[in-house]
């Protein structure tokens, strides 16, 4: 219950807001906000903003804890995944769920292999290391190869972008246009930018090994 001097948001308090938001309730608690009344547009920004700061605050303290311990920060869109993930992704029968992981995984595999080939190509390129012609090619033929796999990621990413916009307007009556904005500060978009500048930068690398192992057309 809020105290007099509490302030509340869609008739919930700063505290409840933020034991959903960190125990990945955040859908559980809109459900609840709306089974009382429609949340108006003014409160929808407020408790927007109040969760991209918990979510900033979240990132900070798990870089600020994972720097002391002494190793990286690894992926945290992909260890700290919000509810609307889940809100995005349909219920699967468990044959489809083990398909889908088995998909998931086959994809996390590729980008691993990419990430390490573009780390290596990039430091021998820009660092002036004599690499054989044939690695070059190695190189960028196997991350050719494996595109297709980034590829079918970025695909899905977009999915979940555009089912994300289609629930905000189903959800608050919002125009496509508004729906689109508030969207892009959703975890989606971020991951579907994301994936979009990480193929750009894959075929950027792929047109330097080919240049290099003197295949370049």
């Amino acid at each position: 219950m809020a105290t007099k001097k509490e302030k509340l948001i869609c008739g919930k308090t700063e505290k409840e807001i933020r034991k959903a938001y960190f125990e990945r309730k955040i859908s559980d608690l809109i459900a609840d906000i709306q089974g009382d009344s429609k949340i108006s547009k003014s409160e929808l920004d407020i408790l927007i903003k109040l969760l991209g700061d918990l979510r900033t605050e979240e990132k900070e303290a798990i870089g600020k804890v994972s720097k002391e311990i002494g190793f990286e920060v690894l992926g945290l869109s992909n260890e700290l995944k919000p509810p609307s993930i889940e809100d995005l992704t349909k219920k699967l029968t468990p044959e489809e769920s083990a398909k889908f992981d088995t998909w998931r995984s086959e994809i996390g595999r590729a980008e691993e292999t990419v990430k390490k080939i573009i780390k290596e190509a990039t430091e021998c390129a820009f660092k002036g290391v004599s690499v054989d012609r044939e690695k070059w090619l190695d190189w960028g033929l196997t991350m050719a190869n494996l595109s297709r796999h980034i590829d079918a990621d970025r695909v899905y990413k977009d999915q979940l972008f555009r089912k994300r916009m289609i629930d905000i307007i189903d959800t608050y009556g919002v125009s496509r246009k508004e729906a689109e904005e508030r969207a892009k500060i959703t975890q989606e978009y971020a991951d579907y930018k994301n994936a979009i500048l990480f193929k750009d930068n894959l075929e950027e690398i792929i047109r330097i090994c080919k240049k290099k192992g003197g295949f370049d057309y």
